[in-house]
């Protein structure tokens, strides 16, 4: 029970550890008994003034601990960043009302997802999103740093510059890419978008080829940009053809199914770029990327051939007015 107690603390003045102080600026190591008034400093990374005042404390221990709490607040402020999404839900969106009405041929009873999956083409379409996914999201945000550590010897700040590039490519090419897919066929858009992550993902085997050079990093930067491109093409494609395939009345158990196959997608992704690059196969790794990709090109258009026209993106041609006699004279006499 002693030594229980010397290990629960309490929350008295006398057992505070650090006091931030946002309005003064100050910041306060109550262990060192350092004080300053260069907090914005010290969030920014600047430690050296902090690191004087450790005297006995090892400095690894102390840098740790200052990571703990920077990423304690980080958790805290990404907390606080949803307030504005929920006052508006609360307050300017309460009387908000948009209830779908059942069909009345839709029968009564609640339709299980069993039964939803009984039709062929949403089957087919869940099997080109969970393709699509496994691919994609959780290799660039697992299997890509991976492999680019230990195959291509990248540094942290190569990463940094790639998924740099990652985010620019996005940015810069989301709104042109949509205008030029427009009326395209979604099933054909996703097979380009499959051949472009193609490409992104021999960048990244093409890293291991010069390992710890400018040229690694070049290349991981243009694997994350080419990938961006593919990812501007994947939500217009994927999510439309499954929204635009459910009925009103049943287009959130389409949605959870489609959000189902991303999340497996994020549970197997990560473990079998683990499992590959940790036993150093890496090439086994790179190909197991490409055939996905070529995989879901033919899914994709395997897929076009059981799809309505509207759900593949294909617009109904619009009827052309043909003058008859009557219009023909009256345009003759004026």
């Amino acid at each position: 029970s002693e030594n229980r107690k010397s290990q629960v603390r309490t929350v008295d003045r006398s057992e505070r550890v650090r006091t931030y102080n946002f309005p003064e600026n100050r910041i306060a190591d109550h262990r060192v008994g350092y004080k300053a008034y260069n907090l914005d400093a010290v969030l920014d990374g600047d430690l050296d003034a902090v690191l004087e005042h450790t005297e006995g404390w090892p400095a690894a221990l102390y840098l740790a601990a200052l990571w703990l709490e920077a990423d304690r607040m980080g958790t805290l402020l990404d907390a606080l960043s949803y307030l504005p999404a929920l006052f508006i839900l609360l307050v300017p969106l309460r009387h908000a009302r948009d209830r779908v009405e059942r069909p009345a041929d839709a029968g009564s009873g609640t339709v299980s997802y069993l039964t939803l999956l009984r039709d062929p083409r949403l089957r087919a379409l869940l099997l080109l999103v969970a393709v699509a996914a496994l691919v994609s999201y959780p290799q660039l945000n697992a299997g890509m740093p991976a492999y680019a550590r230990a195959e291509g010897q990248i540094s942290t700040e190569g990463l940094g510059y790639a998924f740099a590039a990652n985010t620019v490519v996005i940015v810069v090419l989301q709104l042109f890419v949509l205008q030029r897919i427009e009326g395209k066929r979604r099933t054909r858009v996703t097979v380009v978008m499959a051949l472009t992550w193609m490409v992104a993902w021999s960048l990244l085997g093409a890293t291991s080829l010069v390992p710890g050079t400018v040229t690694a990093t070049v290349l991981l930067a243009a694997c994350a940009g080419v990938f961006g491109l593919g990812e501007t093409m994947l939500q217009p494609t994927s999510a439309a053809m499954v929204n635009d395939l459910a009925p009103d009345h049943l287009r959130g158990r389409y949605n959870a199914l489609s959000s189902l196959m991303f999340s497996v997608a994020f549970v197997v992704g990560p473990v079998v770029s683990s499992v590959l690059v940790g036993r150093d196969l890496g090439l086994v790794y790179v190909g197991f990327l490409v055939g996905g990709c070529a995989v879901l090109a033919v899914i994709a258009l395997v897929v076009e051939r059981h799809l309505p026209p509207h759900v593949n993106g294909v617009r109904e041609a619009e009827p052309v007015a043909v003058a008859g006699p009557a219009t023909a004279d009256r345009a003759i006499s004026g």
